[in-house]
């Protein structure tokens, strides 16, 4: 999808700078019309007045040569022409002056052809950025789906190591939830040890909470425990075959053997106990406990 983007947005580039000569082209023979229409009202304008100047005159001349021809000085025919051209030029007058306010209307239709012309273009674009931009709001959301989708079907080990065993190998397969799929033995300079804790533990602990991991194939009191620290508690409970409750939780080790000068191994596979350390009592704490307990019964009782 990547690699269309550039060529979808060149033909894009593309579409809207012919859209845009169109407009020009468009405008240019509105223009021109404009002009046009302009330059006809203007010739009109100067006609009337070129024939209002030449109806005068005939009308002047008419005027002198009527008596004239009465009396006979004048032949009756330049009379009657005098009297022809004077109509001609009222009649002509008449029609130039009916054309004036259709040539102003035809000038204000092609101004407004214009106008409009410029407005249809900014509306249609405007149209076409608002259709992009809800068709990229829409694709950015389906995005974010698909790389949810692709996020969730990726299985990232929490540690670095080598494949042991392989419990799926299913193209298109569907995984339960706590299902193993994977072994994996650690290549790090730390191990990573997976406990069940029971429900009714769970509420005292946070990651990052001290631990010690005592391994039963070394005597504690001999060989000690490493110390770790709470690295990741589940987010709700899973069941064993037997339908028993826990959360898993993981603690990351600081070593990788036991023991400070024989450097005892520990193998893939070895059970190990956890103990979390939520916080410190002294050991008046401890005599006390059963006494105020059972004080505190009392009282509510």
């Amino acid at each position: 999808m990547s690699d269309s983007q550039p060529d979808l947005v060149e033909r894009q580039r593309d579409q809207y700078r012919q859209d845009l000569d169109n407009l020009r082209n468009q405008l240019s023979v509105l223009s021109q019309q404009i002009k046009q229409k302009q330059q006809d009202l203007i010739e009109a304008e100067a006609r009337i007045i070129n024939l209002r100047q030449s109806y005068d005159y005939a009308k002047k001349e008419l005027d002198i040569t009527e008596p004239l021809a009465n009396e006979g000085v004048v032949p009756k025919i330049e009379l009657l022409k005098l009297q022809r051209q004077l109509n001609d030029t009222r009649r002509e007058l008449t029609s130039t002056e009916l054309k004036i306010p259709v040539l102003k209307s035809a000038v204000r239709e092609a101004m407004l052809s214009r106008i409009n012309a410029a407005q249809k273009f900014r509306t249609e674009q405007q149209d076409k950025l608002n259709q992009a931009q809800d068709k990229l709001s829409s694709l950015t959301e389906s995005a974010v789906g698909l790389e949810d989708k692709v996020n969730r079907t990726v299985v990232v080990s929490p540690v670095t190591g080598t494949v042991k065993t392989l419990y799926v190998n299913t193209v298109g397969g569907v995984i339960q939830p706590g299902m193993n799929i994977i072994e994996i033995v650690p290549t790090e300079d730390t191990l990573l040890v997976e406990a069940q804790i029971a429900p009714q533990d769970i509420a005292f602990l946070r990651p990052d909470l001290p631990a010690i991991v005592k391994f039963s194939a070394y005597d504690f009191t001999r060989y000690g425990g490493l110390e770790g620290t709470l690295e990741h508690i589940s987010a709700d409970t899973t069941q064993d075959e037997e339908g028993n409750s826990f959360y898993l939780v993981r603690v990351r080790t600081k070593e990788t053997t036991l023991g400070h000068d024989q450097n005892l191994p520990i193998i893939p596979g070895m059970t190990a106990s956890v103990d979390i350390i939520t916080g410190k009592r002294t050991v008046l704490d401890y005599l006390l406990k059963p006494i105020l307990s059972a004080q505190s019964n009392a009282l509510r009782e």
